[in-house]
């Protein structure tokens, strides 16, 4: 047995809705309903008046979303203000390391250029001429280092030559006697 309050406000929605009279009375055919029954129900919801209790449910329900709604946006408001703060964060961290290498940077490009700078200094005096005549003095002193190592090789070289030829004399001797 079907709810009499219930397709009361079933066809009072229906007709708040716009929707035709044929497709109500489908509707409640549909359900099991006679066709006398069903006259009697859309007679009774238009003389009753449950348009009257219908918009009072419809309005409790509407209030329940706008509650929800407004929760909803109040979490969404929230999270978008963490977003933001957690946004801003991220940006402000960037920005101090960016400042900071920014300075190394900085301090690089200053020694480097104190480098080039002593760099630049030492070019122009390897190229003065009391530079090349010191230059020169000291490559001829070095080929007189190398002649005297030269000389003292061949020196060690006879030297061992003549200690051989002595030990072998030596030897020689003593296997006589």
């Amino acid at each position: 047995m079907v709810n009499k309050q219930v397709v009361l406000e079933t066809i009072q929605r229906m007709n708040s809705s716009g929707i035709d009279q044929g497709v109500i009375e489908k509707t409640l055919k549909d359900i099991g309903l006679k066709d006398a029954e069903i006259k009697a129900y859309l007679s009774e919801a238009s003389a009753r008046g449950i348009t009257e209790d219908l918009p009072k449910h419809v309005e409790a329900k509407e209030s329940a979303h706008e509650k929800i709604a407004a929760k909803t946006a109040d979490k969404v408001k929230e999270h978008l203000v963490e977003e933001k703060d957690d946004r801003e964060l991220r940006e402000t961290t960037l920005h101090n390391q960016m400042d900071s290498h920014h300075d190394k940077l900085e301090t690089m490009e200053e020694s480097v250029s104190t480098i080039h700078s002593k760099l630049d200094s030492m070019t122009g005096k390897m190229s003065s001429p009391e530079t090349l005549k010191e230059l020169a003095e000291l490559n001829k002193r070095i080929a007189d280092f190398e002649e005297q190592l030269s000389d003292l090789k061949s020196l060690g070289k006879a030297t061992k030559t003549i200690m051989e030829k002595i030990l072998e004399t030596n030897r020689n001797i003593l296997s006589k006697l």
